[in-house]
């Protein structure tokens, strides 16, 4: 899911989203604090709060997939390839400075 959020906010900051960008912001922060709290207490999933917000960027997602030019989605793919390589390094070194 954090995929999808971030994918469609990166399409809809290159002007291709029909959602507005803070909205996506709003809902990517709600979504990295379940993460955050699933990874600290191994309990996973979604508070009944973010299914429906969940549903409509999923939506969007899907029609962006359908209507957004390849080059544009390829964009969007480089970004977020580049903002996992900078969390996993970021989470490796805070890995090693605790061991």
């Amino acid at each position: 899911m954090a995929h999808v959020v971030l994918f469609t906010l990166f399409l809809t900051e290159a002007g291709h989203g029909l959602l507005d960008a803070a909205y996506l912001r709003k809902v990517e922060g709600e979504l990295a604090g379940v993460l955050k709290h699933g990874e600290a207490t191994g309990e996973w999933g979604f508070p009944s709060s973010l299914i429906e917000p969940l549903t409509i960027i999923v939506n969007e997602h899907d029609r962006q997939l359908h209507e957004v030019r390849l080059a544009e989605i390829a964009a969007a793919t480089r970004r977020l390839d580049q903002r996992r390589a900078i969390a996993m390094r970021l989470a490796d070194a805070e890995r090693t400075a605790t061991s």
